[in-house]
């Protein structure tokens, strides 16, 4: 058979592609929503009716439980085409539920923020389930760490790490350079069987106000093969009727159920006998209002102070101060600092000479920053408290930038002396809050000593600070590999359940690979977790990493409103439909603003 013409062969292979970019280009077409019309706002679900739904959603728990995985998988696939379709639907119901405008320009951080909380955070997450479903089903197994080490002194100390990131060539070329790892109790990476981790059962889910990605949802159905009484946030009541059509497959028969409505139906839900478990996202005063109601055991998340650990070392200068200050600005700002892993201390040392410069480029990239809108209820009590302290300046926004009538201005309180005698010492170390506040703590370490700084830092920050969620450090290069023992081992010590290395720790719960809660002895910040996709044995804590000299820096930094709206929505269409035309639309946007 006479071989093809070079032409011909390259005119076929222009044509796929083109077909491919076409096909890609047509799912970047939003779907006409018109607001308030043609949609279901659902009503409060009557209290009489709480305990028919919860008995009707628990006479399928067996039935869900036994489904074949195969038919799971295609489920979830389902649900993952459903919100590529009704993505737009849901980010615009979210738009108005937090008071931001469609279209103008000036708010496109926040409607990045809620595209970064919505369906980018949901897409990311139920592919990651995916992937170790469809490798469970082909051979029988989770996927297995990229590599593993132990970590540790004596045998009984010790503790295995392994690597679950990047896993593939398209994490790879997404993250370069980032890694994602898991803290597990034991020298030994093992895992269960997911027929080991799927209980079954009923869970009751009582959803998170600062954003509306059900992600625990998934995991209770997907990794402990429980059907789930959903019940949002009011906060987030806004986005059910999309909701409700990204998760039809599951609610048409009858494994999930929603109830709609405030503290009395929630009340109503945690006090029945048939739940086998309660998970919940929200504050200590939720936490403590539903632990004596609640008749099943709670897996929760409560927020905490998180501060960010700069090491003093040789490898700093003015563009690396510059580029982790505005980092620490958008890691800040994000969604108006309404989430549980927000910064709130910054602990430095007081003889670190980057350290005035560090706090002065700080402060600029935060009144760079177009912010978002303060739409968590009580969350301006909280920044006028914390504004009214005598050293705290308030960071006005640069000309241009302010996006809402009723934003919240950055607090900024610097130069604080370890001192837990004074008031005003434990309410920065003590009350999270959950806006836009960020203080200064200084340590009388010398700058010379690195790790004597860091462990002092961390002593610092586990008894003084409320909490055990998230925590940076922020290490250059040179001082990473000088102390690269030391540090694996500190991080492994440290009584948080998630730490990011030169990177926000946010991005963790993102990847379903990871876990994310508090650490497991120290149950300020809630006991238990969601993730560990890979189904891993005794995991103590998520570990994320990149290069102090990483690429994506400029990712994750302040941007202007216009490119911080288009990259986020190309990364919220890739996270969706993960492949590298999607992600290469991210690259264009990121450093071409195409």
């Amino acid at each position: 058979m006479p071989s093809l013409p070079q032409t011909t062969i390259r005119l076929l292979l222009l044509l796929i592609l083109t077909t491919f970019c076409l096909r890609e280009i047509k799912s970047f077409t939003p779907h006409q929503v018109t607001p308030f019309a043609g949609r279901t706002m659902l009503r409060d679900t009557p209290i009489e009716d709480v305990p028919v739904i919860i008995e009707r959603t628990a006479s399928k728990a067996d039935e869900w439980k036994s489904i074949s995985l195969e038919k799971k998988i295609k489920i979830l696939e389902q649900i993952v085409k459903n919100c590529i379709r009704y993505q737009d639907e849901w980010s615009k119901l979210s738009q108005e539920s937090r008071g931001v405008d469609h279209i103008d320009p000036r708010q496109g951080t926040a409607r990045a923020d809620i595209l970064a909380t919505g369906p980018l955070l949901f897409g990311n997450y139920a592919n990651g389930i995916l992937k170790s479903l469809k490798c469970i089903s082909k051979t029988g197994v989770p996927p297995p760490p990229r590599a593993s080490r132990v970590i540790g002194g004596t045998q009984d100390e010790e503790n295995c790490v392994v690597r679950v990131l990047p896993d593939g060539l398209l994490d790879m070329t997404e993250g370069v350079g980032m890694t994602g790892e898991l803290v597990l109790k034991g020298n030994k990476p093992e895992q269960v069987s997911l027929t080991d981790t799927c209980v079954g059962g009923v869970a009751g889910v009582l959803g998170a106000g600062n954003y509306d990605a059900p992600c625990e949802l998934l995991c209770e159905m997907f990794l402990k093969g429980r059907c789930v009484i959903y019940k949002p946030n009011p906060v987030n009541q806004n986005v059910n009727s999309a909701m409700q059509k990204i998760l039809e497959p599951l609610l048409s028969d009858g494994y999930l159920s929603f109830l709609v409505g405030g503290a009395d139906v929630g009340s109503a839900l945690i006090r029945h006998e048939t739940l086998d478990q309660i998970v919940l996202t929200g504050g200590v005063n939720t936490y403590d209002k539903i632990k004596s109601l609640a008749k099943a055991p709670i897996c929760s998340e409560l927020g905490a102070v998180n501060p960010w650990i700069i090491v003093p070392g040789k490898g700093w200068n003015r563009r690396k101060v510059n580029t982790f200050a505005r980092n620490l600005a958008r890691a800040k700002m994000f969604n108006n600092g309404h989430i549980c892993a927000s910064p709130q201390i910054i602990v430095v040392s007081k003889e670190w000479p980057w350290r005035q410069e560090f706090l002065e480029r700080t402060k600029f990239w935060l009144s760079s920053h177009a912010a978002s809108a303060p739409f968590y209820p009580k969350s301006s009590e909280s920044h006028s408290f914390f504004k009214g302290f005598p050293n705290a300046e308030q960071i006005e926004c640069r000309e241009g930038t302010s996006a809402f009538e009723n934003q919240q201005c950055p607090v900024v309180i610097p130069h604080v002396t370890h001192d837990r005698e004074s008031q005003n010492t434990n309410d920065i170390y003590t009350r999270e809050a959950f806006c836009p506040v960020l203080a200064e703590v200084l340590l009388d370490c010398p700058a010379d000593e690195p790790m004597e700084f860091l462990r002092s830092a961390i002593n610092f920050t586990e008894e003084n600070l409320y909490g055990s969620l998230t925590t940076t450090i922020l290490i250059d290069n040179k001082t990473m590999k000088k102390y690269n023992n030391e540090l694996d081992r500190l991080i492994v010590q440290m009584k948080h359940g998630i730490v990011g290395v030169n990177v926000y720790p946010i991005y963790a719960i993102t990847y379903a690979q990871l876990i994310w809660g508090g650490f497991p002895d120290k149950t300020d910040s809630g006991s238990g977790f969601i993730g560990n996709a890979f189904l891993y044995k005794d995991p103590q804590k998520a570990v994320f990493r990149v290069p102090f000299n990483w690429l994506g820096h400029k990712l994750v930094g302040v941007n202007s409103s216009k490119r911080t709206e288009l990259v986020f929505s190309r990364m919220a269409r890739y996270k969706l439909r993960p492949n590298f035309f999607t992600q290469t639309l991210v690259f264009t946007a990121l450093f071409l603003c195409l």
